[in-house]
């Protein structure tokens, strides 16, 4: 009997130390977003800790597995497991509260990816309740279901209620770790994500900068962070129109980026587009056919010729050339892009085909040949009816007649509406296309700079 007891004594221990290893495999699978190999893992840990009958491995591994599901887009599957985990940790007296809030912060999370925010944010109250009773008001747990609870208001576009879980969060970590950790910067960025959505882009401009003080003295100058985060800062610079400053945080990430990842990394094609759009605001269209090229070139190399994404740059470049005034080489792109959506999608029932509809129209309004362009509007609205409801705002970007000509205008751009419109347009009067006066039946008149390309 003893030398049976030594020898279960022998297999346990070595069960436990292959459990371990198994488990912090499967983190490092995780952070690596490698799902088979974390899947494969997990089960091993999990057919060991069911030998043992052990509940604590148990839930540790169903919590475990229910999460790489969630990573890998089976949400009824993550619900499944964590639902289990939780049954487990209630019908067992050795698992505390805290494991349950781990369970609830994994539900919530889940619900949040799966856009059901109510149930997200009831999830997140629960385990933040049980995370106060235990561990006090300053905890990193803590701090991340802050930082949880304020992404899900951000989606729901409550903005305010987003910066206040986020200043919670970022009051727990500063007195927790300090001014200098890495976790500190992520919660500046995501604030700077919220200020942005208020307009308040000096703030947003502040948090990304106070991010990238911590950035740059825990990772050096030469990580693809830094680089993202001077790809946000040169955004705002560029809604802001302050066009050289933005171009000089986008030069500073293509340095980083080209070293750190390589020339033909997702990210570089970013920061081309990025730069292009500001070259076209800049009307330096030779500079801007350069980006849009080395954009294209990366793309088509990684992506085949048969992507949408090429089909958005040969949009891209379409735009330069019109506004160039080579208007047949703006339509040889056009129908490119065309021509590749509709083999991509199988029918013309898609807004981006609608858009690029609209886009040719333009081109041919430039030219005068106005009933050429009234042909590809109502091609574009009869895709917009077909898709939207017939008040909502891409419907109405159509025609307006005055003089026997046709004119598009754009109703999205108008600074007042008070009313559900039709689409019964009537021209009160026509300028040279610069000023347009409209009079939607029941709307009082009102006028705007009609917004052509």
């Amino acid at each position: 009997n003893s030398a049976t007891e030594s020898i279960d004594d022998s297999n346990q221990d070595v069960d436990k130390l292959r459990y371990s290893i198994l488990i912090k495999v499967c983190e490092i699978y995780i952070r690596q977003h490698q799902i088979k190999q974390a899947i494969k893992s997990i089960q091993k840990a999990l057919q060991i800790a069911n030998r043992w009958q052990n509940p604590a491995l148990i839930t540790q591994c169903l919590d475990f597995q229910g999460e790489i599901k969630r990573l890998d887009g089976d949400y009824n599957g993550a619900l499944h497991d964590f639902m289990k985990s939780i049954k487990v940790k209630l019908g067992t007296d050795g698992n505390g509260a805290l494991s349950l809030a781990t369970s609830y912060f994994n539900i919530g999370n889940v619900y949040h990816d799966q856009g059901e925010y109510d149930d997200a944010l009831s999830m997140f109250d629960k385990s933040l309740k049980i995370e106060l009773e235990v561990l006090g008001d300053n905890h990193p747990k803590i701090a991340k279901t802050f930082i949880n609870m304020g992404q899900v208001y951000f989606k729901l576009g409550k903005y305010d209620t987003a910066l206040s879980m986020h200043h919670k969060s970022l009051q727990i970590d500063l007195k927790i770790f300090g001014d200098n950790h890495p976790s500190v910067a992520k919660t500046y960025i995501s604030m700077a994500n919220i200020y942005r959505k208020l307009d308040k882009f000096n703030d947003a401009v502040s948090m990304y900068n106070k991010s990238l003080k911590i950035d740059l003295e825990v990772l050096g100058n030469k990580h693809p962070n830094i680089a993202q985060t001077y790809d946000n800062i040169g955004s705002i610079y560029q809604e802001q129109g302050n066009y050289d400053d933005a171009l000089l945080m986008y030069n500073k990430s293509l340095k980083i980026n080209s070293e750190a990842l390589g020339d033909k990394h997702p990210s570089i094609v970013s920061t081309y587009q990025n730069m292009g759009m500001v070259y076209l605001e800049l009307d330096m269209f030779e500079n801007a056919l350069s980006m849009y090229d080395k954009a294209l070139k990366i793309k088509l190399e990684t992506l085949g010729d048969n992507h949408l994404d090429i089909a958005d740059m040969y949009e891209h470049i379409a735009i330069v050339y019109s506004n160039q005034g080579k208007y047949y080489d703006a339509l040889s792109m056009y129908d490119k892009s065309l021509k590749l959506q509709l083999e991509t999608l199988g029918d013309d029932n898609h807004s981006g085909i609608a858009q690029t509809y609209d886009n040719i129209g333009t081109v041919y309004l430039k030219q005068g040949m106005y009933d050429s362009a009234l042909y590809l509007y109502d091609k574009s609205l009869k895709i917009k009816l077909a898709i939207y409801d017939d008040d909502h705002p891409s419907s109405l970007q159509m025609i307006a007649i005055g003089d026997g000509y046709k004119f598009r205008v754009d109703l999205d751009r108008l600074d007042y509406f008070s009313y559900k419109a039709t689409l019964s347009l009537q021209v009160i009067a026509l300028g040279d296309g610069q000023e347009v006066r409209v009079d939607l039946d029941r709307l009082d008149y009102f006028s705007y700079k009609s917004y052509v390309g």
